[in-house]
């Protein structure tokens, strides 16, 4: 069964969403907890800002998707 052109898009969109809502998440969990002392601190940031980095590629890559 062929997806028609529309739902595809919509499916892709709904992914995007998604991924904003697990960006979302992450930040106000980073802002959230409590840290021992500023290395702890330099280092959840520089993991949470990765995470970010990856969340937002993957939703950039869906945007090279076209349905035809």
């Amino acid at each position: 069964m062929r997806a028609s052109r529309s739902h595809c898009l919509n499916y892709v969109e709904t992914q995007r969403d998604a991924i904003d809502d697990c960006i979302k998440a992450i930040k106000k969990n980073f802002s959230e907890m409590d840290f021992e002392n500023a290395y702890e601190r330099d280092t959840m940031e520089e993991i949470t800002n990765q995470m970010v980095r990856v969340c937002t590629q993957a939703k950039s890559s869906l945007s090279d998707y076209t349905f035809s």
